[in-house]
């Protein structure tokens, strides 16, 4: 099997390792342009990317340094609602039990912070072990974790792994894309030609190999708000110890909201807004003021980005993942979540375990979860800004979800935490009398299927 992709961004250089590390005979190219500038949004992950990493034979203090990555426990929401939620990775409780958050509504004190270490002892920002201070509503005392990471960093981490793996890397820029009825057929440069069984466009947002193969647009939600630049900019720690904390952080703004990543060296910070409501300029002042960095030691960049996804991220010869495959908004730090789960099964269309129409199916349920969840935390803010009280559709399931207070569909995150957000940011726990069990997880359901997952 040849693969090439196309792109060397982190979703790039994930697809790239892992399939070679996972089928060591295959030839596995990696084709990037130096012309494109790194820039990137977001600089967090979800618990599963852990795995990822033990697959690729890193464990956490292999290559948490180079990345200058800290632990993340789960997202601080502050002025989304009535009051502060904090999304835990760990909360899925029946729908059957009345109220267990009224001990554990999160404030910046929260149960579910990690024990920091010693300077000399601290693992590139906190210790792993977790040990809530409070009421323990879990099985273990240990909370499922993620991570923050330099997201720049971890793609020139990983194309290193790639080398010592024997990925092919290839520095050119691709003028021509040659295709017809069954695909890709070859990518043409100045340098010379390129052709695979197999095509993994990591195009970013120019989706390069997919604009060829999909007759279908890019799906654009109602729900999805219209968001369409973010400010990045860093902070310096000034007292490392008290902010460094293992979580992220988003703080409603008047056109939007804004993160605060607390990486080892420094604090990555942004605004995600929307030019309709907010210039470039009003955009940068609200941040610095938010943030209270009043010193400009940093010259903040903007990323136009574009929200939506393909419905089948994989036609023909051709699969996108990244940016390219789609991006709904950097809220829950999805997009390398979707690049692992996109090449972990796009692993079983590749040997035959099952077909592609499958695969995509799983992928457009999972972005239209994701979707789901995401869109609906901004129905709950009070904030009376343009941006705040504009018409705000609602997909299906956060229709039910409103009205009825029960999940009538696929979803990645457990009712549990649309029940403990509902407590949190409205303070009313919706009670379910429906005898049914809890619907099955994302990975439950994966487990069911045709699908392995390589753990």
């Amino acid at each position: 099997m040849d693969i090439i992709i196309l792109g060397g961004g982190s979703s790039g250089w994930m697809s790239a390792t892992y399939f070679k590390k996972v089928h060591p005979t295959w030839n596995v190219t990696v084709i990037d342009s130096d012309t494109v500038p790194s820039k990137v949004v977001g600089e967090s992950t979800t618990p599963s990317f852990g795995t990822f990493m033990a697959l690729l034979g890193y464990a956490d203090e292999s290559w948490m340094k180079e990345c200058s990555a800290t632990y993340k426990v789960g997202v601080l929401y502050d002025g989304w609602g009535k009051g502060p939620w904090f999304n835990r990775f760990d909360v899925r409780p029946s729908p059957r039990i009345v109220d267990p958050y009224k001990d554990l509504i999160c404030t910046e004190s929260s149960k579910c912070f990690v024990k920091p270490m010693s300077e000399e002892n601290q693992h590139y920002g906190l210790d792993k072990t977790l040990y809530p201070d409070g009421p323990v509503y879990m099985e273990s005392s240990c909370l499922p974790y993620g991570y923050h990471l330099d997201a720049v960093a971890f793609g020139v981490f990983l194309k290193k792994i790639g080398a010592e793996l024997g990925v092919i890397s290839i520095t050119d820029h691709i003028d021509t894309v040659n295709y017809n009825e069954d695909g890709i057929t070859n990518l043409v440069s100045s340098s010379g030609i390129y052709s695979a069984d197999h095509y993994i466009d990591a195009s970013g947002f120019s989706r390069v190999l997919m604009s060829k193969v999909s007759t279908e647009p890019v799906l654009k939600p109602d729900a999805i708000p219209p968001l369409d630049k973010a400010m990045v900019l860093r902070k310096t720690y000034i007292n490392k110890s008290e902010q460094l904390k293992a979580r992220t952080k988003a703080t409603t703004l008047s056109a939007g909201w804004c993160w605060e990543i607390p990486l080892y060296k420094d604090i990555g910070c942004g605004y995600v807004y929307s030019s309709e409501f907010i210039t470039d300029e009003e955009a940068e002042a609200e941040l610095r003021e938010a943030l209270g960095d009043t010193n400009n030691d940093f010259e903040p960049f903007i990323v136009p980005f574009d929200c939506g996804y393909y419905k089948d991220v994989s036609v023909l010869n051709v699969t996108a993942v990244g940016l390219s495959a789609g991006f709904i908004e950097p809220l829950e730090a999805t997009s390398l979540f979707m690049t692992q789960l996109i090449i972990e099964l796009l692993d079983n269309v590749l040997d035959g375990t099952c077909g592609q129409q499958e695969f995509n199916n799983n992928i457009d349920r999972t972005f239209g979860a994701f979707t789901d969840f995401i869109t609906s935390n901004y129905r709950y803010s009070e904030r009376t800004e343009p941006f705040w009280v504009r018409d705000m559709p609602r997909t299906e399931v956060t229709t039910t979800w409103e009205e009825t207070g029960v999940l009538s569909t696929f979803y990645v995150y457990g009712e549990g935490t649309y029940r403990q957000r509902e407590y949190d940011l409205n303070h009313v726990f919706i009670k379910s009398d429906a005898d049914e069990p809890d619907l099955p997880t994302q990975l439950e359901i994966l487990n069911s299927g045709p699908y392995h997952i390589r753990r």
